[in-house]
């Protein structure tokens, strides 16, 4: 855990109970150090902050990439393409109209994880829904979105958001870069 500690020497902490401006403080402490203690939020933190709202801010079950601070080595290809390498349990497949992905994991509920064991641990492929910028989309749009132009990429296996809607399928949201973020790690 990171921690940081601030010291303050000869810090005075003065109060006033009742006394106007012109009457001399009676009543005063002097400490000798203070010491600090908290918790340094982690980078993924600040840029998930600073990109995601609502229900989507939620890192506890998804599975969240840093791409400011942990640029993407690609020489080519889409945001999915690249996705492709990294996403366990993800299966994306380009298509002439655009992308398809779906997930062999389990879809989120009991049933179907008993399902799954009554047929020999086979799972049903579940769909997953894509999200630009909290907004949902079609997987084509993501035929113009390079990795170098998004900030952050979560994704909510099936069943593990809490995003109504979604009908337990997995969820893959992609934050394209905004700010003073555009600037950083661009290759065009």
């Amino acid at each position: 855990m990171n921690r940081f500690i601030i010291i303050v020497s000869s810090l005075i902490f003065s109060y006033q109970l009742g006394f106007t401006q012109s009457d001399t403080i009676v009543n005063s402490i002097e400490l000798k150090s203070v010491k600090v203690l908290g918790k340094r939020k982690k980078p993924i933190e600040i840029v998930n902050e600073r990109y995601t709202t609502g229900l989507f801010s939620n890192m506890v079950t998804s599975r969240t990439y840093d791409l400011i601070n942990n640029p993407p080595n690609n020489n080519g290809g889409t945001i999915l393409d690249y996705l492709q390498n990294i996403l366990n349990n993800v299966t994306i497949r380009r298509t002439l109209e655009g992308y398809e992905l779906s997930t062999t994991r389990g879809v989120g509920s009991i049933q179907n994880y008993k399902k799954g064991i009554q047929n020999g641990g086979n799972y049903q492929q579940s769909s997953i829904l894509l999200y630009l910028d909290e907004q949902q989309v079609e997987s084509s749009v993501f035929f113009g979105v390079h990795p170098y132009d998004v900030s952050l990429v979560k994704y909510f296996p099936p069943g593990q958001s809490q995003i109504p809607f979604n009908q337990g399928m997995g969820i893959l949201l992609i934050y394209t870069k905004k700010g003073n973020d555009l600037n950083i790690s661009s290759k065009f």
